[in-house]
């Protein structure tokens, strides 16, 4: 949203912010739901480019066309696992890149001896959406 239009809700006093802080939603979950929206929004993107019909698509995937509908609409009662079944069924495909995690630091003990070694932060591979 650009900040005009920002402004102007904000001025006819509406409340402007994030679906996070709409929600409530942690971070992890937030991560979920943008996930759900980028396959859902790619896998219909992909659909629609290659002229394949909802009811071609829910064939492949041993679905409905009205559940490929539901999906399309964002629906929440759709599983990421026939989510993922329909990205894949469409020619979608998951292209790796880094980003930095950071898990808690976990104390060990070093064999016999009283040191305590820390873990610190790490760099891994993960998959997302292109």
């Amino acid at each position: 949203m650009n900040a005009a239009k920002r402004e102007a809700l904000k001025n006819a006093g509406f409340r402007v912010g994030t679906v996070q802080e709409f929600l409530g939603l942690e971070d992890w979950e937030n991560q979920i739901v943008e996930l759900k929206y980028q396959l859902t929004k790619h896998a219909k993107r992909l659909r629609e480019v290659l002229g394949l019909t909802q009811q071609y698509v829910a064939r492949k995937i041993n679905s409905s066309q009205s559940r490929i509908a539901k999906i399309e609409a964002g629906s929440e009662d759709v599983s990421l696992d026939l989510l993922i079944k329909y990205f894949y069924a469409v020619g979608g495909r998951l292209e790796e890149h880094e980003i930095e995690t950071t898990p808690r630091p976990k104390k060990t003990r070093e064999h016999a001896s009283s040191k305590t070694v820390t873990r610190v932060p790490f760099r891994k591979k993960v998959v997302s959406v292109s």
